[in-house]
């Protein structure tokens, strides 16, 4: 395990211990799917594949509600991660020039003869901040050429890490801010209409407000016609022109290509400089070797029905909560024999529903395999890697153990450590008998 998922480990064991203290729950929003984080580490897509964190999955797009058939057929697609079959959706809106200048300039087009109203609704999306520069370069020229943009005034700007810039700015401009300011009320990625332009001061019209922006003291603008991937990551646009160079190899993978597809509402143009190149690069996946292995093993349970899916995240939530209660984890539940009591009666009642939930899922899943060969090899192989992947080792000795059985008689395994390091080192006596794990669980509360 590396530092930065030791790091996770810890961070999300600080805040069940924090939540559970206040009643409260900890909801993480994000997509591994997307591209990964540009500094070491990966903890959201770590503590999901490592089975650290209940997820649920949200398998409906949205954003293309209103979009065309094909549009929303080939985000769903890259969800899943079918890349050949989500770019044949996409044939009728891919362009194939081999020229990068060609190419620049018929996708700087087709962003620019868009009509005005919809244009400040779109994007265009490249991998690179140099092709982003180019192309904003190109639009502002269409522009000007179409009579909406006039000749501005050359001001001294700063990139978000105070690198030195120099952008024309005109009247008419579509701007982006690049840092936050709460002096100022903006922030990074704030984006407006440059209404005037008058020595080292801009007027900027965004959706919410209008800003005056004096680059002396806030010199964090530019022209926003593209942007790279990450910048639009997050976002919705009504058009978005995609803008591919394949010999940008570490930039392209299946993270990029679903990210860049999925941020139009409405419909898509997708440039590229060879259709078959294009599919190469983008079956690749951005995750570290490690994470992807794990990533591979999931996709291979991706046929589980609801039933097992809901089960799964009950044992998860309960198994979470059982830990939540624990005294070791929560000092205050050691204050006096009642709270301790309270806690131990809690923390059992979530075991026990743990165990249950998790019990019958690998029953389930044994359903799901060949009745005639479910002791074959090949599904023992099948078996113990569902267990590895979604049972925790704890409630899995539990659930094998060769006296865990619709009987009194049975005993939970003797802790592991005795420095009560395990989850299970001290279980409550009020689980009396052990034949009630057979039966309907408990209702939720």
């Amino acid at each position: 395990m590396d530092e930065a998922n030791m790091l996770s480990d810890g961070l999300m064991q600080h805040l069940q211990q924090a939540s559970a203290l206040r009643g409260a729950t900890v909801v993480l929003l994000g997509d591994y799917r997307q591209l990964q984080p540009i500094d070491a580490g990966n903890p959201y897509t770590y503590l999901i594949l490592e089975n650290k964190i209940d997820y649920f999955d949200l398998k409906t797009s949205f954003r293309q509600q209103n979009a065309m058939a094909n549009i929303r057929e080939a985000v769903d697609l890259a969800a899943a991660e079918k890349v050949a079959e989500s770019l044949k959706k996409l044939e009728p809106n891919t362009i194939e020039i081999p020229g990068s200048v060609t190419r620049r300039h018929l996708a700087a087009r087709a962003y620019s003869n868009l009509p005005r109203s919809d244009r400040h609704q779109s994007v265009i999306i490249s991998g690179t901040n140099a092709d982003r520069i180019l192309l904003n370069e190109i639009v502002r020229q269409n522009l000007k050429h179409k009579g909406e943009l006039s000749s501005g005034r050359i001001m001294n700007l700063k990139t978000p890490n105070d690198g030195d810039i120099t952008r024309e700015m005109s009247t008419g401009d579509r701007v982006i801010l690049l840092r936050n300011d709460k002096s100022l009320g903006v922030f990074n990625g704030q984006t407006g209409i440059v209404q005037k332009v008058q020595d080292t001061k801009l007027t900027v019209e965004t959706p919410n407000k209008t800003l005056t922006l004096d680059t002396r003291h806030y010199p964090y603008i530019d022209h926003f016609y593209a942007c790279t991937t990450w910048k639009a990551e997050g976002d919705s646009y009504k058009y978005a022109t995609l803008y591919f160079n394949t010999w940008q190899s570490r930039l392209n993978c299946r993270q990029d290509y679903y990210v860049k597809i999925s941020r139009a509402k409405d419909d898509i143009l997708l440039f590229t400089n060879d259709k078959k190149e294009l599919f190469d690069e983008i079956q690749k996946s951005s995750l570290p070797q490690n994470l992807s292995e794990k990533y591979a093993m999931k996709k291979e349970f991706s046929f589980l029905d609801h039933k097992l899916q809901h089960l799964l995240s009950q044992a998860a939530r309960h198994y979470l909560l059982s830990r939540q209660y624990d005294a070791v984890h929560c000092p205050n539940a050691q204050s006096s024999p009642q709270s301790i009591a309270h806690f131990q009666s809690a923390r059992a009642h979530h075991l026990y529903m743990a165990v249950h939930y998790y019990q019958n899922a690998q029953q389930t899943y044994l359903r799901f395999l060949d009745h005639d060969s479910r002791g074959s090899e090949a599904n023992l192989e099948k078996l113990s890697a569902f267990k590895s992947q979604f049972i925790p080792a704890e409630i899995s000795s539990i659930i094998d153990h060769p006296d865990f059985a619709p009987a009194p008689t049975f005993a939970f395994p003797a802790a592991r450590t005795p420095d009560h390091e395990s989850d299970f080192h001290a279980l409550p006596k009020i689980i009396q008998n052990p034949a009630d794990f057979g039966k309907d669980p408990l209702p939720m509360e």
